[in-house]
């Protein structure tokens, strides 16, 4: 189902975009989804029936109202002094291209975090219906994450040598120590001489 809106003022306004129009397209795109997703309870919402025990989904758990055609979350949160988006969050289906663009949105915005920090920072705006599972799964096939916590190749350690394996002998005695020197260095404005020295196994 393709909906469109029409303009009421024609005149075209051309530059960057203002966050009255930003607020204006979030709640166009959210009403698109919520009318093809959350279409039986939006129905049932707006005639105000009761819905039945055979027809309730767990979006009914979230003891969802209708404001101004928009499906939000309802709550105890009236009294709480945050902002309304926070207290009354949009809500989004788990499986959908505007679910993961959010994700992907925050999860970025965030630095790239793990999955309740990115669900934290969406619920201020959005309720992603089964949020946890669905921020797991748009996290997962991140690519910068999994170039960040690739785990580095080990190499296969060589065989011990004879002696580090060969009982009943002397401790250093096919190890030996070779001195080396002197080499002029310089420290700070002085030049000193300086010695060294190595161990060596046979």
């Amino acid at each position: 189902v393709i909906m469109f809106w029409h303009r009421t003022d024609i005149s075209l306004q051309v530059g960057p975009l203002q966050c009255r129009e930003l607020s204006l397209a979030t709640l166009n795109v959210a009403r698109l989804v919520q009318s093809a997703e959350f279409a039986g309870e939006m129905a049932v919402l707006r005639e105000n029936r009761r819905q039945t025990r055979r027809g309730r989904t767990s979006l009914w758990n979230l003891n969802p109202f209708l404001d101004n055609g928009l499906l939000r979350v309802g709550g105890r949160l009236r009294k709480a002094s945050i902002s309304r988006e926070a207290k009354y969050p949009l809500i989004i289906p788990k499986r959908h291209h505007v679910t993961e663009l959010i994700i992907n949105h925050y999860h970025k915005l965030e630095g790239h975090t793990g999955v309740s920090q990115v669900l934290a920072a969406v619920r201020q705006r959005f309720w992603i219906v089964h949020g946890h599972a669905a921020v797991r799964r748009v996290i997962s096939r991140c690519l910068t994450c999994k170039q960040v916590s690739i785990v580095s190749g080990k190499q296969l350690m060589a065989a011990l040598p004879i002696s580090r394996v060969t009982s009943g002998e002397s401790p250093f005695i096919s190890v030996g120590v070779d001195y080396f020197g002197p080499i002029v260095i310089k420290h700070s404005r002085k030049i000193e001489k300086r010695y060294g020295q190595f161990a060596r196994v046979f």
